[in-house]
């Protein structure tokens, strides 16, 4: 076999520019190209991580405020469940309050009618014992000494408080004399000279007769009515049966 040195030099000469020529033509540029692919790879790694580590910040932060808005939630559930205790109780109270209201004002009202009722019952019972006292005193009255009351009329007046500027009786007055029955002229004269005595003047009397005193006598000044009768004891007795519930004191007239 004969070998040329001129056809491997030729040849040797051709690889050395063809690997110049894939040096410079093909590798640089795919070298560049792998380079820039690999730098844009990695850009967008870098991207990626960044965008995760956004992503997993942004998921802290609605953690948190999911957090926060379950924690507000049962802060405002535990608000209004409190709120609504606290109103219920306030209303149970006012009921109540309106309740013990409402049954006071009906135990009030009862107790009122209930002493009205008694009241009606005491003053029915009493005006009837009054009708039946006067009924009886009717039966005696012939026998019923009208002295005593005269005595007794003039007596109260002779204590009268009377001052030197106010006086019972004026000159040319006259004093009205009543009784339940008519009186004899001797007791007529007998009033008449006292209470000359006792006012320093004379006196004219002028005598009527009054049923409704049932037994006794008025006398009345122009200014003033002094009277003892039985009318008025038995008055008087209703009076205290109204007013007290013990003893009651013996009438002024009754006593004698």
């Amino acid at each position: 076999m004969h070998i040329d040195p001129w056809t491997i030099g030729l040849q040797a000469v051709n690889f050395l520019v063809l690997v110049w020529l894939l040096r410079h033509f093909l590798y640089a540029p795919v070298t560049a190209m792998l380079q820039a692919r690999r730098a844009e790879t990695a850009r967008l790694f870098d991207a990626v991580e960044a965008k995760q580590a956004e992503a997993e910040a942004l998921r802290g932060t609605l953690d948190a405020r999911v957090r926060a808005i379950e924690t507000e939630r049962a802060a405002l559930l535990d608000a209004a469940r409190a709120q609504a205790e606290a109103e219920a109780a306030r209303k149970r109270e006012a009921a109540q309050v309106e309740a013990d209201a409402i049954a006071a004002t009906m135990r009030q009202t009862l107790a009122d009618e209930r002493s009205a009722t008694e009241g009606e019952i005491r003053n029915a019972a009493r005006t009837l014992a009054l009708a039946i006292a006067r009924r009886l005193l009717d039966g005696i009255l012939p026998s019923v000494p009208l002295a005593a009351f005269i005595e007794a009329v003039t007596t109260e007046i002779g204590h009268l408080p009377l001052d030197s500027g106010t006086k019972l009786l004026q000159p040319g007055e006259t004093v009205e004399m009543s009784s339940s029955e008519p009186l004899e002229p001797a007791l007529v004269d007998q009033l008449a000279a006292h209470l000359g005595q006792i006012l320093n003047q004379p006196v004219t009397l002028t005598c009527s007769v009054k049923s409704d005193l049932i037994a006794g006598v008025e006398v009345a000044f122009p200014r003033l009515v002094v009277r003892r009768c039985w009318a008025d004891d038995l008055t008087q007795i209703l009076k205290e049966l109204d007013h007290a519930d013990g003893a009651l004191s013996v009438p002024r007239a009754m006593a004698g």
